[in-house]
């Protein structure tokens, strides 16, 4: 969405009393007295730079923002379709399993001494292996996540493995079912610190150029990284 319509759209739903639809944003974003959006990921906001916006696509058209569906309407085209849109639920899951993961790491790497020193990612690896590898075939299993839950404070019941799945998804670097000691060893050499749904977007500026209002400035692509490698 280019700047100059970022600003206008949450403008139209800031000004005057509340209204459905009122545009909400995060910490980067900031407005003057007068609604006018000045800063965007905390740099003044630039009218022609194309900028990547989370959102509904019924907000964009629904009339609850004028400018939004002024410009929308009349550019179908521009509009995501279905078969790249994200499943924001599966995108909060996979955020919250990729933080629980360097929880879990964590306190599992200081339980072996007590305390949580800078060693090498071999024995880092081995630890965090030693403290959740409870049957010591050499592989952490659901069943051993979902039951080291606790240690860090979540609590579910043992039949909801869903949380426990998609952890061990995360922690399986290398992508072959299992989180053995070398999908360990990779994560804590910062490697697979990733996860596949929620990062699946890397951004690229490419040369500028002109939409059908006659504002120009760059364009960005979303481009899927390369896949893990096995």
């Amino acid at each position: 969405m280019p700047g100059w319509l970022l600003a206008e759209g949450v403008k139209a739903t800031h000004v005057g009393d509340p209204i459905p639809g009122w545009f909400q944003y995060g910490d980067g974003v900031e407005e003057d007295d007068a609604c006018n959006v000045v800063q965007v990921a905390g740099a003044p906001i630039e009218p022609d730079r194309v900028y990547r916006v989370a959102t509904k696509i019924s907000d964009l058209t629904n009339g609850q923002s004028p400018p939004l569906a002024a410009y929308y309407s009349t550019r179908t085209e521009l509009l995501p379709s279905h078969e790249i849109l994200i499943n924001i639920h599966a995108l909060l899951m996979g955020f919250f399993a990729r933080n629980l993961w360097r929880r879990i790491w964590e306190t599992a790497r200081a339980s072996h001494d007590g305390v949580a020193p800078e060693g090498s990612p071999k024995k880092d690896s081995q630890d965090v292996l030693d403290a959740m590898d409870t049957n010591n075939d050499g592989v952490i299993s659901v069943e051993e996540i979902q039951a080291y839950l606790a240690t860090v404070g979540i609590h579910t019941d043992k039949g909801e493995t869903a949380l426990a799945e998609l952890v061990r998804e995360f922690a399986d670097v290398t992508g072959d079912g299992a989180v053995t000691i070398e999908d360990l060893e990779r994560f804590a050499n910062d490697e697979g610190l990733l996860h596949e749904e929620e990062d699946a977007i890397e951004v690229r500026v490419k040369t500028p150029t002109t939409d059908a209002s006659g504002h120009s400035g760059p364009t960005r692509t979303f481009e899927s990284p390369p896949k893990r490698a096995s």
